[in-house]
């Protein structure tokens, strides 16, 4: 519980604390990732979304061009679009990108088999959840050793990512209970006594959560559930470099999940935060609607957001 909310925490900014809010968002990231990049050896990992786009925004020019890797993970046929926008990301900023390519698991000699790599990451985490198919394709080992690997853990709250219901009136113990059980796939458990067992677990936490904080118990919960373990022993169970996010921080989450539940999953908090750091990264079609598009001469889209951007600068006050 290394970011639990206090009693005295403020989950809730009205529409015109918003702009605060946001300034201290990219202000307190940028100066974290620039005191980061200038003490290690940092590597990004840049995919076609928003929450890698987001860390390669906030980072100062000079900060950018001193990173020592920028790549990408292909592991699956999606990721090969990812690695498209990362390149045209890259082209915009002038800055290098590797594409780790391993749609074929990569069989490494020795110990480092897919089995061992599964066993010390279920070892390291408790027996939950799968690890990540960069570590049993064995893609980690294209990872410079000893860096320091920013990821952007935590921001996903920004978007509300993982609450389908707005409406946070309606969430009880029961109901967060059973989404969790979906994301983590549990849901076809067969061992009765196991799902009563993590139902049980998770309104524990639940009840435990201050009053002022219930109102955002799925965002808050996930962090944990999900974003910790992702960070922690999936990933540093066998790589030989450091995962972090400059997002993990109390204040970060708070701000995160202040803004209402319905304005992040429209994803105006997430867009007003990138075009507050940097707007021409608003011109690259993310992963979702690049993968509408055949080819760069009949991207109709990405002319679009490009056209809606002009014409957003001009207008933009927040």
């Amino acid at each position: 519980k290394r970011f639990w909310p206090r009693e005295d925490d403020n989950f809730h900014l009205d529409p015109p604390q918003y702009a605060a809010a946001l300034d201290e968002i990219n202000l307190a990231t940028r100066q974290i990732i620039n005191r980061m990049a200038a003490e290690n050896s940092v590597a990004v990992p840049l995919s076609g979304g928003f929450d890698s786009r987001s860390i390669v925004a906030l980072a100062d020019d000079v900060t950018l061009h001193g990173i020592s890797q920028i790549h990408t993970h292909v592991t699956t046929k999606i990721n090969i679009t990812d690695a498209a926008v990362a390149n045209q990301i890259c082209g915009m900023k002038s800055i290098g990108l590797e594409v780790h390519n391993t749609l074929r698991t990569r069989r490494i000699p020795g110990i480092d088999s897919p089995k061992y790599i599964e066993s010390r990451c279920k070892i390291a985490n408790g027996g939950m959840g799968q690890p990540h198919n960069f570590l049993l394709n064995g893609t980690y080992t294209r990872v410079k050793r000893d860096s320091v690997v920013l990821r952007g853990q935590q921001i996903p709250i920004l978007r509300g990512l993982f609450v389908n219901n707005a409406d946070s009136a309606h969430w009880t113990a029961d109901t967060i209970a059973a989404h969790f059980m979906n994301l983590l796939q549990l849901n076809d458990l067969e061992d009765e006594a196991l799902r009563a067992d993590f139902k049980m677990r998770v309104s524990a936490i639940y009840d435990e959560l201050p009053t002022n904080a219930r109102q955002r118990a799925l965002d808050l919960l996930l962090v944990e559930a999900v974003n910790g373990p992702d960070l922690t022993s999936w990933m540093c169970a066998v790589s030989q470099s450091f995962y972090t996010s400059p997002y993990n921080s109390r204040r970060m989450i708070q701000l995160f999940s202040s803004f209402d539940t319905k304005f992040r999953r429209a994803g105006h908090a997430m867009n007003l935060l990138l075009l507050r750091a940097d707007p021409s990264l608003m011109g690259v079609a993310f992963l979702g609607a690049a993968k509408k598009v055949s080819s760069a001469e009949n991207d109709q889209l990405i002319a679009a957001r490009r056209k809606w951007l002009e014409g957003i600068r001009s207008t933009y006050r927040w």
